[in-house]
């Protein structure tokens, strides 16, 4: 019976290590910026939305795709500008198949998805 225990105290200590290893690793991809974006903006189509951030899937044809990034994290902050037009929206009024184009400051965050911060998001053609 005190092996068991003893087992299970090992098996339980491991995955608290792992999971601790987890964690500082993505901790620690965030904070490592690509530095040599040569666009700071790019239209795609957003696949899913949250209270922080938009995912959007760049167009074929932008630099994110050439650089593999096929799908993007953006976040949006107190000071991003949600526009539809020249009219000022919220991210709520952002829905998933709508087009964007995202307008940032060139720092990418290469985590898996990329990550970046949204200085504007314009709604290219919304949802019919």
């Amino acid at each position: 019976m005190n092996k068991f225990r003893l087992l299970i105290v090992v098996i339980v200590v491991l995955l608290m290590v792992i999971a601790g290893v987890i964690i500082f690793t993505n901790q620690k991809d965030i904070q490592k910026p690509v530095t040599s974006i040569s666009s700071d903006s790019f239209s795609g189509v957003v696949i899913s939305k949250d209270n922080s951030k938009i995912i959007v899937i760049p167009n074929e044809d932008e630099l994110m795709r050439e650089m593999s990034f096929d799908i993007v994290d953006v976040m949006v902050d107190k000071n991003t500008q949600l526009l539809n037009g020249e009219t000022i929206i919220t991210l709520d009024d952002i829905n998933a198949l709508m087009k964007v184009k995202v307008s940032f400051d060139g720092k990418l965050y290469e985590t898996n998805p990329a990550k970046i911060v949204a200085e504007k998001i314009e709604i290219i053609v919304e949802n019919e």
